[in-house]
């Protein structure tokens, strides 16, 4: 049985996360590449796959938000597909990674 048992086993659920939050951080976005994103360039979801098991995509759709008093606060408008808005901003960094560092190909 997988799992945490009482004789010491290992949770394997537990590493698979672990090893995806490690992915997560080597992949992440810096606030430094969000800043320098302009219109019409591609980010990729991490963890999020389409039917094909490529990375969900989003298009930035608008122009980026910056904050003169708190240079680490961001805003970017994403869009994915026709209905699908969001935006991008320094509490999401990590979920999102650029066109030239996806490992999903």
């Amino acid at each position: 049985m997988l799992g945490n048992d009482d004789q010491g086993g290992t949770d394997y659920g537990e590493i698979q996360d672990t090893k995806q939050e490690m992915v997560r951080d080597i992949l992440a976005l810096t606030i430094d590449q969000a800043k320098q994103l302009r219109r019409g360039d591609i980010l990729h979801e991490t963890g999020a796959t389409n039917e094909d098991d490529t990375c969900r995509r989003w298009r930035v759709n608008g122009q980026v938000k910056l904050w003169k008093r708190d240079v680490n606060r961001i805003q970017v408008p994403l869009s994915h597909g026709m209905y699908d808005h969001g935006y991008l901003t320094e509490r999401n960094l990590c979920e999102f990674h650029t066109e030239g560092s996806c490992s999903a190909k």
